[in-house]
């Protein structure tokens, strides 16, 4: 895939000291590549939605390079419904 346009990279701007991300090792002036985000799940079959199934959400990984400030931070926001309560962040430095 090609590079994002310039001004459309996601770079950490600052840390907390003592905050889960310092002890993670995160650093301003990261990039942030991809995140985890709450998505769609699988389409369930008409046999599923007959019995009365409903979807379940399911995590999955988005690359951010190139997307709105707005919409990584929706993505990792979406954490928040994750059954482990955990995200994944693929950073650069």
């Amino acid at each position: 895939d090609a590079p994002p346009a310039p001004g459309q990279a996601v770079v950490v701007e600052a840390v907390t000291l003592g905050s889960e991300a310092e002890l993670a090792g995160i650093r301003r002036g990261d990039f942030v590549r991809a995140v985890s985000e709450m998505g769609p799940g699988i389409e369930l079959s008409w046999f599923d939605r007959m019995l009365g199934s409903e979807p379940q959400r399911m995590k999955r990984v988005v690359k951010v390079d190139g997307l709105p400030a707005e919409a990584v931070e929706d993505a990792l926001l979406s954490n928040r419904e994750s059954p482990d309560g955990m995200l994944t962040l693929l950073l650069e430095r």
